[in-house]
């Protein structure tokens, strides 16, 4: 994944990044669906902590009290993502195998004789 779909927010960012007080300043809880998360994420190169997390709906910059909360954030982020990308090809995979037993009971219907339907 290349930075350049990023460039945008990075950019908006970065007045933030270089405020003196940006140190001090709590986050704001977010509850973010991760089963929108298909742009990416991104660690932010002027702060070692803070990272981008970009969804189909909008950016979201998130900011760890240390280096090893950070990147436990970016495990259990990455972590939930595959969860959600597995959940979503097995749904797909039940779906298929489903739609083909309907299709093979029909066609073994179809092929039963007429006079052994009616009893």
């Amino acid at each position: 994944m290349d930075g350049s779909s990023f460039a945008a927010p990075l950019n908006s960012l970065s007045a933030f990044l270089d405020r003196e007080n940006a140190e001090d300043e709590m986050p704001t809880p977010v509850c973010m669906d991760t089963g929108a998360l298909r742009s990416g994420i991104l660690k932010i190169p002027q702060d070692k902590r803070g990272f981008l997390v970009q969804t189909d709906s909008r950016s979201y910059y998130w900011r760890a009290q240390s280096q090893n909360e950070a990147e436990a954030w970016l495990l259990s982020i990455g972590t939930q993502c595959a969860a959600m990308k597995e959940m979503e090809l097995l749904r797909q995979a039940e779906a298929r195998i489903a739609a083909a037993q309907q299709q093979q009971s029909e066609t073994c219907v179809r092929k039963v004789p007429k006079e052994n339907k009616n009893k």
